[in-house]
Formats: structure tokens, sequence, C-alpha cells
């Protein structure tokens, strides 16, 4: 995970700041889809300690804004606009299960935010959407 992280962040355009880098995690940290979320959200806050232990990401520290979408499709949509309007991150690492994922990437994509789930395949989660990843 940390590897994979690191890819996406560092092919990032390069800010001038020096601020946090923010992103975003999005996972079913409650409800019938809690024990994948919960699993998939310890591997992301060791990859973004890790990271940050070793310096950051060009010098910036990742600040990693999570959201529950509590196995729910709307609030899961609610969450990615969260973290995409809001908490204004330029990547989110989840939601897990194909079909929170699948109501996550039209979201992200349309937000011009990069969404990589490690969990959420389904056939055509990638389709026509570039900012869209998945790792299986």
């Amino acid at each position: 995970m940390k590897k994979l992280l690191l890819t996406f962040l560092l092919a990032l355009p390069v800010w001038a700041e020096e601020s946090p880098f923010p992103i975003g995690a999005v996972y079913s940290l409650t409800g019938w889809a809690a024990s994948g979320g919960s699993a998939e959200l310890a591997a992301v806050r060791l990859a973004v300690d890790e990271i940050n232990l070793a310096g950051g990401v060009r010098g910036r520290p990742l600040k990693l804004a999570v959201e529950d979408t509590q196995s729910d499709f709307r609030k899961t949509a609610t969450a990615v606009q969260k973290l995409a309007s809001i908490d204004k991150v330029s990547i989110i690492l989840g939601p897990n299960w194909a079909e929170f994922s699948e109501v996550a990437a039209p979201i992200a994509q349309r937000k011009g935010v990069l969404m990589l789930t490690a969990s959420g395949y389904a056939k055509d989660l990638t389709k026509d959407r570039p900012l869209v990843f998945t790792t299986l």
C-alpha cells in the first residue's frame, strides 16, 4: 500500500507551499461492510505514518481525512463529495467493496480527484474514467 500510495502522490503536480498534503480515505467503518473497511483503513494509516516519518512527499507531510460510508450508498456519495469539495483532497483511497466504488468513481472523476480502491473492483469501474484506479 505504501509504494502504491507514494507512486500516486509523486505523480501529482508540485506545489510551492509547504503545508500538509491532504489525502482522503473513504471506507465502510460501521455497518455490514465494516470489517473490510476497517482493515483497509488500518493499512492506509500505517502507510501514511511511515511516509510522514520518512519526511513526507516532496518534503510535505500527508494529512489524512477519513470518512465513514456507514455501509450506505448515499453516505458514500456524500463522503466523496465532502472529501473533494470541503477537505480539498487530491486523492481518495477507497472505498471498499465494488458497490461503493461504483458510487464513488463518477463523483471522483467529475470532481477531478484521483481515486484508488484496493478492493472495490467492478468490470467497468475505470472505463472512461482516467482518474479512477483499482489494484484488482
